[in-house]
């Protein structure tokens, strides 16, 4: 059996990067998008609708992180993709949610050629990413 040639929408990725930096985007083309602010809950409703988009089942845990997962053909734990759509202030524009916008993109690769995943395929969005609690920091 020939395996297809499934190559990522490269474009998409950028336009995808591009709308997410201007939720919070500051002088310079930083971010300022500090967790649960407006921009970051902006940015987190938006990739949600992406991925309600694409049929994925959204939850989100106690402390705010959300997951979205694609059904695979097993059922099985999934495969784990993601990072976090919230900066520190004054930020790069790519820290963090280019791991979260690359899993979105395979995730769309795998809509766009009608690949249903094998096991499930989630992408995750950390919550306050950067933040370690009190004990942790001393």
């Amino acid at each position: 059996m020939q395996r297809q040639k499934v190559l990522i929408n490269s474009e998409r990725l950028k336009e995808s990067l591009e709308k997410f930096a201007g939720f919070g985007r500051t002088e310079n083309n930083g971010v300022t998008r500090l967790a649960l602010s407006k921009a970051d809950i902006e940015a987190r409703d938006y990739f949600c609708s992406c991925c309600k988009e694409l049929e994925m089942t959204i939850k989100m845990d106690d402390m705010g992180n959300i997951y979205a997962t694609m059904a695979g053909v097993e059922n099985k734990p999934p495969l784990v993709m993601g990072s976090h759509l919230d900066s520190v202030k004054k930020g790069g524009r790519f820290d963090g949610v280019l791991g979260v916008l690359a899993a979105l993109e395979v995730a769309r690769t795998l809509a766009d050629h009608h690949i249903k995943p094998q096991i499930p395929f989630t992408i995750v969005d950390f919550t306050n990413e950067r933040r370690a609690p009190a004990s942790i920091r001393r």
